[in-house]
């Protein structure tokens, strides 16, 4: 059962992701694909962690959460959104 629901949830997430890395890692903007390139490692890192110990995915996760902070502050200096409500503030509540 926990192998079907990673395959459904995170099947489809992970190509939607992988999408959007294409798009940006293709893009004539350096930083961003630079910034894309450094988060994709730890997705792809907690993706692989499936059946592992808990303290092996806590540290995963908090990895993740460095590298997409780093990589949203990249993103938000390159569109001009430093020091504004973005408009994905209000998504992590």
């Amino acid at each position: 059962m926990i192998a079907l629901d990673a395959t459904t949830v995170l099947g489809p997430k992970l190509n939607r992701y992988f999408a959007v890395v294409a798009l940006l890692t293709l893009g004539q903007d350096r930083k961003i694909t630079t910034a894309i390139r450094e988060l994709t490692p730890n997705v792809v890192a907690l993706t692989q962690s499936f059946g592992a110990r808990k303290r092996e995915i806590e540290r995963l996760e908090s990895d993740l959460q460095k590298a997409m902070e780093h990589f949203r502050d990249v993103a938000d200096e390159h569109l001009g959104n430093t020091g504004q409500e973005t408009p994905s503030a209000g998504r992590d509540k």
